[in-house]
This record gives C-alpha cells, structure tokens and sequence, in this order.
C-alpha cells in the first residue's frame, strides 16, 4: 500500500479549500465617489447624472440627480443647496433611493463634479445610510 506523505495532503487540502470557498463566486466591492452620466440606451434615466458611491463587480449602486421640477416627487427627491456642476445654475435634486446600474450602461465620468456644500454631503451620506440593507431596484 502506498502511502501520501503529509505535504501532499496539505497541498490537496489547501486545493479543495480553495474551490469550495465562497469568496471565489462573490463579486468583488470597491467604494468609489464619482459622478457618471447615464447613457440613452436606459429607458428610465437617460442623460441624467448619477453619484456612483459603490461599485459590486460590473455595476454600481448609485443615485440619481436630476433638474425634475414636478412637485408630485417631492417625496422621492431631496433639494440640494448647489448644483454638483460647475456649469449648471439651476437647482439640482437627488432621488432617495438608490439604484443599481451596470456599468455598460453608465457613460463617461465627468471631471470637478462635487458636492459643493458640508450640508449637501450630509444629506447624500443620510441617504446612503437610509439605503443600506434595503432591495436595490436595476436601472436597465
């Protein structure tokens, strides 16, 4: 009989740990802070910004800014004090849920876009923190 010697049985061990692990199928997360236009090809969204804060593997999670000057969203947008773009005068606001979008549909990023004032920040992280845990809906 023969025997296995015991590097071996750690390298085969090591193997099958490997293949089994969970961390393999997960895709991997990155914390991002960056503006992107959304492209034409999304029914939804099209031609509107988006903060991406978080990107999961091939898509991001992200909101939604818009000009919308409906008063019957007042419930699904927030205000912002400044417009994130240095270009634009007109009032922005930014939806309260967070939305996942696939990279693909996601255009370029536009350059010295900020969140302008302390009390803008605050409420875009209170509304990353209300988000968390919740069902996220795709944009497609």
């Amino acid at each position: 009989m023969s025997r296995k010697s015991n590097k071996a049985k750690k390298i085969i061990a090591q193997k099958q740990k490997s293949n089994n692990s969970p961390s393999l199928n997960k895709p991997t997360r990155k914390t991002v802070s960056e503006f992107r236009s959304i492209s034409r090809s999304s029914q939804k969204f099209a031609g509107h910004p988006l903060y991406a804060y978080k990107k999961i593997g091939k898509d991001f999670i992200g909101l939604v800014i818009t000009h919308d000057k409906n008063n019957s969203n007042r419930s699904k947008v927030k205000p912002l004090d400044k417009n994130p773009s240095n270009n634009d005068t007109q009032p922005a606001k930014i939806h309260k849920k967070a939305r996942l979008i696939n990279q693909a549909l996601c255009g370029k990023r536009y350059k010295n876009w900020s969140f302008k004032t302390k009390n803008d920040r605050e409420k875009v992280k209170k509304i990353i923190e209300e988000n968390k845990g919740k069902k996220l809906e795709r944009i497609e």
